[in-house]
């Protein structure tokens, strides 16, 4: 698993590299991050300090995982780790890391027992929310590899931010404690392609103001150079991000209170890569 800023995507590694030894390791016990823009000069506003605590920002960073006892790297145990208790870096460090074994054809088979029915039925405890695209190629928990009350997922087509996405988010932190929002995207969207050609009306019905949600990060992108569709994607990212905090007083604050991470993700269906476009927190 690679992790790229959104501002470019780094050079192809050679096939052979990323499938030694010495590569899998480094990348299980670290998080990667490559940027080729200089210190402070990324357009996507992303640093080691914001994305995970550290205060320093290099081109091309590594990042060990925090050493906690119980709620670190992840090990053989890690499905069953409680939601609750995690900070906002671990819980990153946990996504990533069960995003790894996908990517890695190693996930772990969850099978749920009568036992965790009857303590799912007591109360849940997720660690991360995620506002995700309802593209059937996309599910949160498959791409993490998190089993079940592990994750706060809201689907929607597009991505988009409203009310009722608002209100589920506002809930997941609110009161279910989660400290890691993130927002994911995908390559070849369906709903951010019919928004490229949308001309804004609102004939189309329910469809129709949907893609009027999308329009914004399309207009921007409009008359540049380079794939369109992957370039509105991301922007329709970036757009929801944005619409989210700027929506929601209380998940802006609490972003600003240092206790809530907002992450903006984009899936790629071919590779398996996330490219992080955007980080608050």
């Amino acid at each position: 698993m690679l992790l790229f800023c959104g501002c470019q995507r780094t050079a192809p590694l050679s096939s052979e590299f990323i499938r030694s030894s010495w590569f899998r390791y480094q990348i299980r016990s670290h998080a990667v991050l490559w940027c080729r823009n200089e210190p402070g000069k990324c357009p996507c506003k992303i640093s080691a300090a914001t994305l995970f605590g550290f205060n320093s920002h290099r081109t091309v960073k590594e990042f060990q995982l925090p050493q906690d006892d119980n709620q670190a790297k992840a090990g053989d145990d890690e499905l069953s780790l409680p939601g609750q208790g995690l900070t906002k870096e671990q819980a990153f460090f946990r996504i990533l890391d069960g995003h790894w074994r996908y990517v890695d054809n190693q996930r772990k088979s969850v099978q749920t027992t009568s036992e965790d029915r009857s303590r799912h039925a007591q109360g849940q405890f997720p660690f991360a929310a995620i506002l995700g695209c309802a593209d059937s190629r996309v599910s949160p928990e498959v791409i993490f590899d998190q089993g079940q009350g592990d994750l706060f997922v809201v689907r929607v087509a597009g991505n988009v931010v409203g009310d009722f996405e608002q209100a589920s988010l506002e809930y997941a932190v609110g009161q279910l404690g989660v400290k890691l929002v993130i927002v994911m995207g995908h390559e070849q969207c369906g709903a951010v392609k019919a928004a490229i050609t949308h001309d804004g009306s609102t004939d189309a019905g329910a469809l129709g103001r949907l893609l009027n949600e999308i329009l914004p990060a399309v207009i921007e992108i409009r008359g540049g150079e380079g794939d369109v569709l992957s370039k509105a994607v991301r922007g329709n990212v970036c757009h929801s991000v944005d619409v989210l905090l700027k929506r929601s007083t209380f998940l802006r604050e609490s972003v600003d209170n240092g206790v809530l991470r907002v992450i903006g993700l984009v899936y790629d269906l071919a590779s398996g890569d996330l490219d992080i476009q955007r980080t608050e927190g």
